[in-house]
């Protein structure tokens, strides 16, 4: 199933798996914003997006899911997002950013070592001198998770109750391990600047699985 087709699957009930965005992400993307310009790969409904307009940031995101994009629509304040419906692997945008970031495995949707190496390379070309890139990971530790060469591949297949009915929606994750994530990356021209537990700022442990990692440009 690819990334576009997964956001299609569960764009009516996805502000119900994910909820509200926490206050510690958006502090921790301010804090890192700067006040500036924001871009969000994986935009969804814009749960995150919003919050951040909130907060006086400028915001432009980009998503393939048209229904996602259906969803964000109907909100207040959508109209002040600027929009790009596309694949965030390959769009390229002429203007730089402050910050760029990508949430919640997002990045894992990208299901080729390729794709995932085109998206830091986009990354690259659109953030300012001191600009930086966001990712967060969560690594899966399930039976059913494969080590391959070119990462950790991941079937995900979860059932939520919705306020509607029982919903189910599937989607594949490559996940790099982090010495591959900062091999790619370094090839695109960024460097680690901060890796981090959680939105908290706790001590990354590998052991754990779950980073917030932090890129400049080299």
């Amino acid at each position: 199933m690819s990334w576009s087709t997964y956001g299609d699957n569960c764009a009516d009930f996805y502000d119900e798996i994910y909820g509200p965005p926490q206050a510690n992400v958006i502090r921790a993307l301010c804090r890192l914003a700067r006040g500036g310009s924001v871009l969000e790969l994986g935009l969804a409904t814009g749960r995150t997006a919003l919050a951040l307009l909130a907060k006086g940031l400028t915001v432009t995101g980009i998503e393939s899911s048209s229904a996602m994009l259906a969803q964000l629509r109907r909100k207040p304040g959508a109209d002040r997002i600027r929009i790009v419906e596309g694949d965030f692997a390959t769009v390229r945008l002429p203007e730089l950013f402050d910050l760029v970031f990508a949430l919640v495995d997002t990045f894992c949707l990208l299901t080729t070592r390729q794709s995932q190496a085109h998206c830091l390379q986009h990354v690259a070309e659109v953030l300012k001198s001191s600009g930086v890139f966001v990712i967060e990971v969560c690594r899966p530790f399930d039976a059913e998770a494969e080590i391959t060469d070119e990462g950790i591949r991941s079937s995900v297949r979860h059932e939520l109750e919705t306020r509607m009915s029982r919903r189910v929606y599937e989607v594949e994750l490559l996940y790099p391990e982090v010495e591959d994530l900062d091999a790619l990356a370094a090839k695109a021209g960024l460097v680690l600047k901060e890796r981090h537990g959680d939105w908290c700022g706790s001590p990354y442990k590998p052991e754990a699985g779950r980073h917030v990692s932090v890129y400049g440009l080299a």
